[in-house]
């Protein structure tokens, strides 16, 4: 009888292993777009056995282009997931696959895996992989792409859903679909606040008021690409409108599937308070259908909130519904091409909240708000791209909100568009809220009266003097008189990145040249629209006085002439000057041209190419002389420039010098310089030198503002006494003795003569030769006897055009020769002398060769 119940027992015992190892969960069937899931349960740690089938293209022959891709390279793929945790437990990939019979990709896997105990959830998806996207690293062949241009989709989805499945054994427990998805609402009661199985183009929240402090945790899946988050959440305390905690893909993992599927886990302090859970999608990928695979728990795609402190209370978590909220301010359905302002005043500190809805990509805002003090013209608040989150719809539809203290005063709001994307004017999928295209004003805390604001009329600042809608490769300056000190606030628009301003503003004083202010990229901020666009404001104290306003452009993105998203205020590309406080400024313009370039004493101007001219003066009492020079010069250098030498010594008194320069106008090479110097009593020369281009009516550049005054100029004071000081000195004054001289040297010669001087002298060299590609073929020189050192040669890049032909050049110099026995030489090659000329002769072609004068 014993026995017999033993047998009895082992019998049994082996129906229920059987039983229990019969117990088993399969998935097939899987159309293309589509997910499968079922659960099982497992009563302790075992041993369970995968039968898998799937399809996808062996990792080494997979090419990732961006977070569209699936690092695990199946486009018909299963996993499992624990169902408290939510995280992966086993996958179906190519790497623990092997290749199978079947439609082509075809990947199979058979084994077993160990798990815990516990609830798990099954998946089975399938995405319809690309046809032209080359598998193998190569160009796709031609055969190939008609043979997939030519498959029939349905054909391929149902060979595919005949051949793909997971079966699973030594279960202890199955659960269907729906059973599933009754285990998922259980959890979500038990949350504090479930925003998850969400779909496009939602916007949904849910607000609770917590009574004490609490510990909570958050598990989120939602989409990120490389340029931000497209369906994200976050919570916000109610109390003072500020976001304490949102998604961010820096803080995320890869969460299955495509690489943009994230997943946030976080643990949050929560002190006494009210909040709001939000969470937001856009017009692709999400529950209601995936564009690309989908995540682990694709159910679980929103955000879910909830507690795991064992002291916690559901009684301090009650429902909060936030009171309706009425507007302060708003400017809202905003079309294209609107720029439009409202203001208000603000009768005591106080706190709102701004919320603006706009357009922006790639990190720029095309249709955006700000809020401007009134008495500054700062900006106070800006929508800035990289403060906005989606807002909903197209992914540059952006929206903006943040809480804000304004203080007592008055407040400009503003908001502008482009030529496009724009309320009933879409170009793209249109916003959540599309209403709210624009920039509204609210109470901080709903319950908040409203009596500390109310709406003005738009008052618009004007300036007392301003140079505005400045275009491309403009200089452009205005002189003027302050005849009282007073503090102006300086207000300048224009181009600048990475720390240099390419379109920019100063304040200089016109006696001295010195800069009183300047527009640096580093006290600028940004003025909307593209990220080059600066503004810069300040305070200047100006001092009783004469001051020029300068301003500088190169040679695009200006006022009419953008190259990309154009500034809030484009009428204010330039630089202006505002009064303070509506302080009366006692000021007046003076005129430029009659100030500055009026009564010249002396002129060398409109100089051509490859020219040199000078002009002997003589001053007769220590005077004060200004200095225009206008020429061309880069990085640095002067090409075309002047300059002023004493004629006794030889020593240049100035000089034009690229470092003491300003912009001329027009191309970034026209330079000006606008200086006074002090002469003594004595002889001078007023000399100008070009090169062989860029000069009067041969620009090869845009030509300076005023072109006729290319060249060199000396002014005084505008009065008779101040005239009769300088002299400009004829021929006959300044004829100077022949100290030594070879000319009309010919072919194949080398000319010499010694000189002898009984002291020191200042002499004046004259030479005429042949040279090109920077050498001199043609040349003299000069060489002391005694030491053989030669003491003055000429050389190529010191000389000019000399007429006619450009190998033509001439060479002019003053020299200090010591006393002593001196040799002067001349040196020609073959060909191009007098009498052969083999191109056209030099101007003065009687002087071919080298002559010493006495400079004395």
């Amino acid at each position: 009888m014993k026995l017999h119940w033993k047998l009895v027992q082992i019998l049994l015992m082996i129906g229920f292993v059987a039983a229990q190892e019969n117990v088993t969960l399969e998935i097939s069937d899987v159309a293309f777009n589509d997910i499968k899931y079922a659960g099982f349960y497992l009563d302790s740690r075992k041993t369970i056995k995968i039968r898998a089938r799937g399809a996808g293209f062996p990792s080494h022959k997979v090419r990732f282009r961006s977070r569209f891709d699936d690092p695990g390279a199946m486009f018909i793929r299963t996993w499992i997931i624990d169902a408290s945790s939510r995280r992966p437990v086993w996958e179906l990939t190519v790497d623990n696959t092997e290749d199978c019979d079947g439609p082509e990709f075809m990947r199979c896997f058979n084994d077993e895996i160990e798990l815990q105990g516990g609830r798990y959830e099954v998946y089975m998806a399938a995405q319809m992989p690309p046809k032209f996207e080359s598998r193998h690293g190569e160009f796709i062949s031609l055969k190939d792409i008609l043979r997939r241009m030519l498959k029939d989709d349905e054909e391929d989805e149902n060979l595919y859903a005949d051949a793909c499945r997971i079966k699973i054994r030594g279960l202890d427990e199955v659960y269907s679909a729906v059973e599933v998805r009754q285990f998922r609402e259980e959890r979500r009661r038990d949350a504090i606040v479930s925003l998850d199985g969400l779909r496009d183009d939602e916007h949904v929240k849910e607000s609770f008021q917590l009574s004490r402090p609490l510990e909570v945790q958050i598990y989120a899946v939602g989409e990120a690409l490389d340029d931000g988050e497209f369906d994200y959440g976050g919570i916000t305390d109610e109390s003072t409108g500020r976001k304490i905690w949102e998604m961010h893909d820096d803080d995320s993992q890869h969460a299955g599937g495509a690489l943009k599927n994230r997943v946030w886990r976080k643990k949050l302090s929560l002190d006494p308070g009210r909040y709001t859970v939000f969470f937001n999608t856009d017009d692709s990928h999400s529950n209601r259908g995936w564009n690309a695979n989908p995540p682990f728990d694709p159910n679980g795609w929103g955000i879910f909130v909830y507690s795991r402190d064992e002291s916690f209370d559901p009684k301090a978590i009650k429902p909060y519904v936030p009171p309706e909220r009425v507007p302060l301010v708003q400017i809202s359905r905003v079309g294209n091409h609107a720029n439009i302002r409202k203001a208000i005043e603000v009768s005591k500190p106080v706190w709102i909240r701004v919320e603006a809805l706009g357009e922006g990509s790639f990190g720029e805002m095309h249709d955006y708000g700000w809020i401007e003090d009134l008495s500054s013209g700062r900006r106070v608040w800006e929508m800035n791209y990289e403060d906005t989150d989606n807002g909903g719809g197209a992914s540059k539809n952006r929206f903006a909100e943040t809480v804000l203290r304004l203080k007592k005063g008055e407040y400009l709001i503003r908001f502008i568009s482009d030529d496009s994307h724009s309320y009933n004017d879409w170009n793209a999928t249109k916003p959540r809220h599309a209403e709210r295209w624009g920039i509204t004003l609210f109470p901080r805390d709903p319950e908040d009266n409203n009596d500390a604001i109310k709406e003005v009329e738009v008052k618009r600042r004007k300036p007392f003097l301003a140079l505005t809608e400045v275009g491309n490769d403009e200089f452009i300056r205005q002189d003027f008189r302050i005849k009282r000190a007073i503090d102006v606030q300086v207000e300048a628009m224009g181009e600048g990145t990475d720390g240099t301003m390419y379109d920019f503003g100063w304040i200089e004083n016109a006696d001295t040249r010195k800069k009183v202010w300047l527009m640096e990229y580093h006290d600028t901020e940004h003025a909307g629209g593209g990220g080059k666009n600066r503004i810069a404001s300040d305070i200047v104290r100006l001092k009783r006085g004469k001051y020029t306003l300068c301003y500088q452009s190169d040679d695009s993105h200006s006022y009419n002439s953008w190259n990309t998203a154009q500034p809030g205020d484009p009428h204010k590309w330039g630089i202006s000057l505002y009064a303070i406080n509506n302080k009366p400024v006692l000021f007046e313009k003076v005129d430029e041209e009659a100030d500055t370039h009026s009564d010249p004493v002396l002129a060398i101007t409109r100089v051509g190419d490859d020219a040199y001219y000078e002009k002997h003066f003589k001053v007769k009492q220590a005077i004060k002389l200004r200095v225009l020079a206008m020429g061309e010069g880069t990085n640095g250098d002067m090409f075309d420039y002047g300059w002023i030498e004493d004629q006794r010594s030889g020593q240049t008194v100035w000089k034009m010098k690229y470092d003491q320069t300003l912009p001329a106008g027009g191309g970034g090479k026209n330079r000006l310089v606008d200086t006074k110097i002090t002469l003594k009593p004595g002889l001078y020369v007023m000399a100008y030198r070009s090169d062989d281009s860029h000069s009067y009516q041969a620009w090869n550049v845009s030509a300076p503002k005023n072109p006729s005054l290319w060249g060199i100029t000396l002014f005084v004071e505008p009065n008779d006494q101040q005239r009769r000081r300088v002299v400009e000195l004829d021929q006959a004054d300044r004829d100077q003795q022949v100290l030594c001289q070879l000319v009309d040297v010919r072919d194949d010669e080398h000319v010499r003569k010694t000189f002898e001087l009984d002291k020191t002298k200042q002499v004046r060299v004259y030479a005429i030769g042949e040279g090109g590609w920077d050498e001199m073929y043609d040349y003299g020189w000069i060489e002391d006897s005694e030491t053989k050192e030669v003491v003055w040669i000429m050389q190529y890049d010191e000389t000019r055009w000399g007429g006619g032909a450009r190998k033509n050049r001439v060479a002019e110099k003053r020299l200090r020769l010591s006393r002593g026995e001196y040799m002067l030489h001349f040196i020609t090659d073959d060909s191009h002398s007098p009498e052969k000329w083999n191109a056209a002769a030099p101007n003065d072609r009687e002087n071919y060769g080298i002559t010493l004068y006495l400079n004395e």
